[in-house]
């Protein structure tokens, strides 16, 4: 945040201090950011699109520890004595790191996903 950004938040908070209860107390540049996440699909359609997904990511984001599992089974092996088996699965799990922007931006493309389950964003300060 330039000094400018941060005066003009500063004073808007101080305008509005009887209706918004916040006050900054220090300030630190945003360098980075990360979450973690997880998906699942049953569904060759939708493993498709997931893996479309994650392989289309802003500038300067990458994936940490992301290796998809994927199964395709044929339907004469669907039961593995206690329940059907999905004859197509995929799953998989990572991080998500990079610049904030970017990272926040392909967070909230994720969050309308109802396959992938996101954890929270983390910030990572400049010293």
């Amino acid at each position: 945040m330039s000094e400018r950004t941060f005066r003009i938040l500063d004073q808007a908070l101080n305008n509005r201090k009887h209706e918004v209860p916040l006050k900054v107390i220090s300030k630190k540049e945003i360098v980075r950011a990360h979450f973690n996440f997880t998906y699942a699909a049953y569904a060759k359609r939708f493993g498709d699109e997931l893996k479309n997904l994650f392989g289309k990511l802003p500038e300067g984001v990458r994936l940490e520890g992301y290796q998809p599992e994927e199964i395709e089974r044929e339907t004469k092996d669907s039961t593995a004595g206690y329940a059907p088996l999905h004859k197509y699965e995929i799953k998989a799990k990572g991080r998500v790191s990079g610049p904030a922007k970017g990272v926040i931006d392909f967070y909230d493309r994720l969050e309308h996903n109802a396959l992938v389950e996101l954890e929270e964003i983390e910030l990572e300060f400049q010293g």
